[in-house]
């Protein structure tokens, strides 16, 4: 009786997190469509242009890179250092 009865909890929380789509960009509160901002930060770093590659990313922003022997945290300032 019991695992029937997880597993209806189990199977109703798993069907409501998969039926709630993510927010539009509009929804988020962005004005850019995020493709078009990923390309732009590329084309940015393909041309060395690191002050406008920068610009594109957040000011919470950072990257985690699985390191020896921990994981280690790159913060935006450092994230596009050459």
């Amino acid at each position: 009786m019991n695992r029937a009865w997880l597993l209806t909890v189990v199977v109703l929380l798993l069907a409501s997190c998969a039926s709630s789509p993510p927010p539009s960009s509009v929804q988020a509160g962005n004005s850019r469509d995020p493709v078009a901002v990923v390309e732009a930060h590329l084309r940015a770093v393909e041309a060395g242009d690191w002050d406008k590659a920068a610009a594109f990313l957040a000011e919470s922003y950072s990257m985690q890179m699985k390191g020896m022997p921990f994981f280690v945290h790159i913060a935006k300032k450092d994230a596009l250092v050459v």
